[in-house]
């Protein structure tokens, strides 16, 4: 997994998740780690999630990416979809297994969306 990724393709993958592109767009990039980090420290998931993109989610999800990654701040996909409100992602996320808890105790996703 690449913390603050500097590939180009790696970096491309946001700008396709950020610029509405039909989730097909992201099969080209079927080569890169899927779990790697932006600046900000979100994975393609993560971002994808908190966007509220559920094709795109749902083909990551496809791709076997890890679904309990933590940002810097300790969120999961799961928590920035709940804190966004997003309960379609959040349904997909928790049938493939989607944790509850990240790696601080106190951050719950319920807890975490109940505060926004």
């Amino acid at each position: 997994m690449g913390l603050a990724s500097d590939s180009k393709v790696e970096k491309e993958v946001f700008v396709v998740l950020n610029s509405g592109l039909t989730p097909d767009s992201v099969l080209f990039y079927s080569q890169m780690d899927l779990n790697c980090k932006n600046r900000g420290s979100y994975t393609p998931l993560m971002y994808a999630a908190y966007i509220g993109h559920d094709n795109i989610v749902n083909l990551l999800l496809d791709a076997c990416v890890d679904v309990n990654l933590a940002n810097d701040k300790g969120h999961t996909p799961l928590m920035l979809a709940a804190s966004c409100g997003n309960e379609s992602v959040c349904y997909f996320l928790r049938e493939v297994r989607a944790s509850y808890l990240t790696f601080k105790p106190c951050c719950l996703c319920i807890g975490h969306a109940a505060h926004k």
